[in-house]
């Protein structure tokens, strides 16, 4: 029987920690993520009055002049 070889182990070591830290990295990523729904009572932006459908009825959009634009728009509809 042969003793393990210390720079393999080594490198075996540090690729281990790498993972556990990018692991850890992107659980934070994700932990920061938050889901909200769209038509609901509550403002969309912490230091907002207004409710969600309420900023959401406030947008509007010129009308289109060019054929371009038209077709843009229908695509999107």
């Amino acid at each position: 029987m042969s003793l393990p070889d210390p720079v393999k182990s080594q490198a075996i070591r540090l690729r281990g920690r790498l993972a556990v830290c990018g692991m850890a990295a992107a659980l934070a990523l994700v932990s920061a993520c938050t889901v909200r729904p769209l038509y609901s009572n509550q403002p969309l932006s912490p230091g907002s009055q207004l409710s969600a459908s309420a900023e959401l009825a406030s947008i509007s959009i010129k009308p289109v002049n060019t054929r371009y634009a038209q077709q843009v728009r229908n695509n999107l509809i």
